[in-house]
């Protein structure tokens, strides 16, 4: 869901890819764990923020990759569903004359 998230939102691109992501997920995660509490979910868009804004982290620092983050974040339309799919014809079932 974490890598989900990154990918609907725009969080992955060049610089930050999906691998980059998973690693940093499991790097954030406590161990045996499968799911990010507050505080490691905030360690991991820190360290995409380092990943994905290198410049930014260089000129102005850590907090300000972070805020690009959460600025990416909170502009995002929200999920995103997508699986529409549509049943095939079944004679029998769908032709109403047989």
């Amino acid at each position: 869901m974490f890598a989900k998230l990154c990918r609907e939102t725009g969080l992955i691109n060049k610089t930050c890819t999906k691998t980059d992501v998973d690693l940093i997920f499991t790097k954030c995660k406590p161990k045996g764990a499968r799911k990010l509490d507050w505080r490691c979910f905030k360690e991991a868009l820190l360290q995409i923020g380092e990943k994905r804004f290198p410049k930014t982290l260089k000129e102005e620092g850590k907090d300000a990759a972070l805020k690009k983050v959460e600025e990416i974040l909170a502009k995002s339309p929200g999920p995103q569903a997508v699986g529409a799919t549509k049943a095939d014809f079944v004679k029998f079932h769908d032709d109403k004359s047989t």
